[in-house]
């Protein structure tokens, strides 16, 4: 029987981007820029994306 190499799933991103997102979104609520907020979480939400991203390509 020959033995076969563990397969390694990938790592979502999603949660963390959406997470990301809403966070960005309620704290440019808060400080009355909803549009930064929102740009900024989508930013966050992408880098957090691109890192693991990069980690799990290196597994």
């Amino acid at each position: 029987m020959a033995d076969r190499p563990p397969v390694r799933e990938p790592i979502g991103a999603g949660a963390p981007f959406i997470l990301l997102l809403t966070a960005g979104i309620v704290i440019g609520l808060m400080a009355g820029q909803v549009t930064l907020g929102f740009l900024g979480g989508t930013a966050a939400g992408l880098a957090v994306g691109v890192l693991l991203y990069l980690r799990d390509r290196r597994r």
